[in-house]
């Protein structure tokens, strides 16, 4: 069945359908334009708006878990689209959402640095980094080449490499942690797209 066929059967048919599993892929027919234009500046309040809408329509309260990790002290952390961040520690379960001091409710990827900091991607602010109980944004005004991260890399050699919707962004984690503690006002990206050998310049995690 086509992917949308297969939708249309399943939500007639539901928890009676005669299947194990099922999955649906509806693919545009130039992916890499369509994702651009979903994550451009106008549209990105409006999709993340639609994201929510659908989920609490389902009574999920937008907690759909897009990455997890686990730092040092054993607490295991998960970042959700439209519900933020959580935290489970000693058996029990934290929201942390933007009014807390979350740069962004829309958490796609997560990165536990050895030297204590959490990196957090966003679907629509760039880098946030928790410290020590402190949250701290680098995003465009930081000159963050990109909103959309999806993929935080350490490389071992004090560089984070960064998946985002602009290609993948490399930055010095002494520059990044500067800047987060307010001593640079902006970071030095090194960009790699469609022009240094990618073939698309959004990266999906």
């Amino acid at each position: 069945l086509g992917g949308n066929v297969l939708l249309k059967y399943l939500s007639e048919i539901g928890a009676n359908a005669d299947l194990l599993g099922a999955v649906a892929i509806s693919a545009p027919i130039d992916l890499r334009a369509t994702a651009n234009c979903i994550t451009s500046k106008r549209n990105r309040l409006y999709h993340a708006h639609l994201i929510d809408g659908m989920r609490q329509e389902r009574g999920h309260d937008a907690k759909d878990i897009r990455t997890i990790t686990e730092t040092a002290d054993g607490a295991l952390w998960f970042g959700m689209l439209g519900g933020g961040l959580g935290v489970i520690r000693d058996g029990h379960v934290t929201q942390i959402r933007k009014g807390l001091g979350l740069t962004s409710d829309y958490v796609q990827a997560l990165y536990a640095d050895p030297g204590g900091a959490l990196w957090i991607g966003t679907f629509d602010n760039g880098l946030c980094r928790l410290m020590a109980g402190k949250f701290s944004s680098i995003s465009t005004e930081q000159g963050m080449p990109a909103t959309v991260v999806t993929h935080i890399v350490d490389d071992g050699n004090g560089r984070l490499w960064i998946g985002s919707n602009r290609g993948i962004l490399r930055a010095s984690k002494v520059d990044l942690n500067r800047c987060a503690e307010g001593e640079l006002t902006t970071v030095a990206f090194f960009s790699y797209g469609r022009s240094e050998g990618l073939t698309s310049s959004t990266c999906s995690g």
